[in-house]
């Protein structure tokens, strides 16, 4: 991945740095689980677990914060990686993907099913988000 296209898609977005990372680590997720393709719905299950384990029921706070209101929001972020070049999309893809899905109830559940674990961001996505908010200010 290149990270002058990222710099330069997160330098005109109104998501932060963070917000990218949070769905690039949700991918991974979500890949890792599945092992090929996954849908709009399947991305959002694995960024609410993601955030749900790191968060916990300051998730909604943070992501504000990161500039996520709203499923729409996440499927906003994918399509500005997929423009970017990050990411890959099938024909059939689509924001409309995204749309409708009860992601903050969605973490909240998660939370009461199961204790928080780590809420702090791994190394590599802290330090991800730190170096393009600082390469972002620099410029």
């Amino acid at each position: 991945m290149s990270e002058d296209k990222l710099l330069r898609l997160v330098k005109g977005s109104r998501f932060s740095p963070q917000a990218y990372g949070l769905v690039m680590a949700a991918l991974e997720l979500a890949v890792s689980e599945k092992r090929g393709h996954v849908s709009g719905v399947e991305l959002l299950e694995a960024l609410a677990l993601l955030v749900a384990r790191r968060f916990g029921l300051l998730a909604r706070v943070v992501l504000n914060e990161w500039g996520i209101y709203r499923s729409e929001d996440v499927g906003e972020i994918v399509f500005d990686l997929v423009e970017a070049g990050i990411m890959a999309k099938r024909p059939e893809d689509s924001k409309e993907d995204f749309a409708g899905y009860p992601l903050f109830e969605t973490i909240k559940r998660l939370v009461m099913e199961e204790p928080v674990g780590d809420i702090f961001m791994t190394e590599s996505e802290e330090r991800f988000g730190r170096r393009l908010s600082q390469q972002g200010e620099e410029s």
